[in-house]
């Protein structure tokens, strides 16, 4: 017999381990070789797919990049490696001329297969160019149509499923995008319900109101029906300065993307508190949650933008054109209200919108004395005029009776008279008078 190693017995638990780690082995081995899960290599030799990505330099824009970044490589994931290079990743949000230098590089980069632009002005930059060299994805077009971007309507559904019979795309080779909030009118109309005003003010980074007159026209023409007074103000980066500028007669102000993100936000905040101004989200309920009094856009859209963006990105991977894919978008909108804001400005709430919208900051505050159910209905019947009323009218009956009865009682009468006339007279008349 050949010398080696001493045989080591194993306990029987040990040994039906390793058995069923060698069954699922085998089973993975087959499944293999029958080609129903991929190999090592397979995943190694997935197409890769490189992202080339215009990017929000302002603090949020992280946070954009994030979720779209995840969303696409999730989706694409199973067939293709998804790539996104620092290098290939650019601040865009220093003005057009800017934004076009930059998707110039991007273009002419072999390297880059999709183009991605993460901002509102990069996508109204990209949106708006008359040729596209690679398949571009802009998912935050505003007002395309105030702004000349593409549109074609096509019909019949644009997906296997769909009820929508008429459906827009872009109509531009290499061109996808995706429309939101085309219209301002409901957020003033629910900003109107949580705090009454006339004159408003629209507080907005100043690139994106010079680079987007879209946005104040949107805005404008929403303000017109409602008979609300619109006055911008830019925001150029120190909100003190900003905040300086708001005029005196201003009733509330619309609060739109700042260049300094949450810290800009929540000085703003404590600003317009101080000057009991209400305030209104234009981004969505975090900002509502960081102090601004309210808002009516849902921190998810920013989720299901990046996931349509992640289906569009596939679908042009499959071999579909751009320029055909659908750019209309559903916003979700439900109001919320940052009730510790609310009590700050003293804002009068009506009972509906208490009820309706979600109440952000709504701690139970110390009660300011303890009720029982008896001392609530001495309260009740102190203060209810109806009562007080029903009282005094049974004390005017019972001075009738005593009235009544005054006739049945000994009577007394009494008399007297008296005259007064001048002294002088008095003494001419030698003690007559």
């Amino acid at each position: 017999m050949a010398r080696g190693r001493p045989i080591r017995h194993l306990p029987l638990s040990q040994h039906r381990a390793q058995s069923a780690l060698a069954t699922v082995m085998l089973a993975a081995l087959a499944l293999q070789l029958a080609g129903l899960i991929p190999s090592a290599s397979s995943q190694a030799s997935k197409p890769e797919v490189v992202f080339g990505v215009l990017l929000d330099g302002q603090p949020s824009g992280a946070l954009i990049f994030d979720t779209f970044r995840d969303e696409i490589t999730q989706l694409i994931g199973p067939e293709y490696s998804a790539r996104f290079a620092p290098e290939r990743t650019i601040p865009a949000s220093s003005g057009s001329a800017a934004i076009n230098a930059s998707l110039d590089a991007l273009m002419s980069d072999p390297d880059v297969d999709i183009v991605l632009a993460l901002s509102a002005l990069s996508s109204a930059v990209a949106a708006g160019r008359p040729a596209l060299a690679k398949p571009t994805i802009a998912p935050f077009v505003v007002f395309p149509e105030l702004g000349g971007i593409p549109m074609t309507v096509r019909r019949g559904a644009p997906t296997a499923g769909s009820a929508r019979t008429e459906y827009r795309v872009s109509g531009r080779e290499n061109l996808a995008y995706i429309s939101v909030r085309d219209d301002f009118r409901p957020s003033f109309e629910a900003f109107l319900d949580v705090a009454p005003f006339r004159q408003l003010v629209v507080v907005i980074m100043e690139p994106m109101l010079e680079a987007l007159p879209v946005i104040r026209q949107g805005l404008e023409s929403a303000a017109a029906p409602l008979d609300l007074a619109l006055h911008f103000v830019a925001d150029r980066g120190r909100i003190e300065d900003t905040v300086s500028r708001i005029p005196a007669e201003t009733d509330a102000v619309y609060v739109g993307p700042l260049l300094g993100g949450d810290s800009d936000i929540r000085k703003l905040a404590e600003l317009l508190i101080e000057r009991r101004l209400p305030s209104f989200s234009m981004v969505g309920r975090e900002e509502v949650n960081q102090g601004l009094l309210a808002s009516t856009y849902l921190q998810t859209d920013l989720r299901r933008a990046a996931r349509r963006t992640a289906i569009i990105a596939q679908r042009i991977l499959e071999g579909e054109p751009a320029a055909e894919l659908p750019v209309d978008f559903d916003a979700e909108r439900r109001l919320s209200i940052n009730m510790t804001t609310a009590r700050a400005i003293n804002a009068r709430l009506s009972w509906a919108t208490l009820t309706e919208a979600e109440l952000l900051h709504d701690e139970q505050r110390p009660a300011a004395r303890a009720l029982s159910l008896a001392l609530v209905l001495r309260e009740a019947e102190r203060i209810n005029l109806d009562l007080a009323a029903a009282d005094r009218a049974v004390a005017a009956g019972l001075q009738g009776v005593r009235i009544a009865r005054s006739q049945l009682r000994p009577q007394i009468e009494a008399s007297g008279s008296n005259a007064v006339i001048d002294s002088d007279r008095a003494a001419a008349s030698l003690g007559s008078q």
